[in-house]
């Protein structure tokens, strides 16, 4: 749904990787959600090769979904993608 107000707009395959990504709660994604336990979890469910998971991550760091940690290397969601656990909501400006 909110594809359609990003700057930059996901393909249907990027939505499809940062979904896996997050529908996965619990231990596993504590510390890490995109440790390489989960990342080979995604790529079974998603059929993808190292390499195309890799393409998409990176795509989507681009693209200003992922957020990568300069020194650490560690990526995160960008926080306007994060569902709340009270509720989801947007707000947008329209401009001419």
């Amino acid at each position: 749904i909110i594809n359609t107000f990003l700057p930059k707009k996901m393909k249907e395959k990027e939505m499809e990787v940062l979904a896996a990504f997050m529908e996965i709660e619990g231990e596993l994604v504590e510390d890490d959600r995109f440790n390489s336990v989960v990342r080979k979890k995604v790529m079974d469910k998603l059929g993808l090769s190292p390499s195309g998971l890799s393409g998409y991550l990176k795509s989507l760091i681009k693209k200003g979904m992922l957020n990568k940690a300069e020194y650490s290397g560690r990526i995160t969601i960008a926080e306007f993608l994060m569902p709340s656990t009270d509720g989801q909501g947007y707000q947008f400006k329209i401009m001419k």
